[in-house]
């Protein structure tokens, strides 16, 4: 059970690195992959749902981070842009993934 869970999250997690290639780097993509984990929740709970969704917000927010210190204004806008696109596509993996597993019972 552990091992799916890990799975899932990690689909989750790849997918958050898949959408938040950097601007600065467009010559050359980077990915940043981030885990997240959630065997400790109980997603039946809207607690453990909130808590999901914290954690995601969390890694995208690693994933598309600015440098720090001052920076441009097209660097600010990047990563937001990064960050939306990242946070959007992991709950919507990580939704598929919970459908896929729901309708395999």
């Amino acid at each position: 059970m552990t091992f799916t869970k890990t799975l899932i999250a990690a689909a989750a997690a790849s997918t958050i690195a898949f959408a938040a290639a950097p601007a600065a780097f467009a010559e050359e993509p980077v990915t940043v992959t981030r885990l997240v984990r959630y065997s400790d929740l109980d997603l039946a709970s809207p607690e453990g749902q909130a808590k999901l969704d914290a954690r995601l917000r969390y890694a995208a927010a690693r994933v598309c981070e600015t440098s720090s210190g001052p920076h441009p204004l097209s660097e600010e806008i990047s990563s937001r842009r990064c960050y939306t696109r990242a946070l959007n596509g992991a709950r919507q993996s990580f939704a598929a993934v919970m459908t896929s597993k729901s309708l395999s019972r």
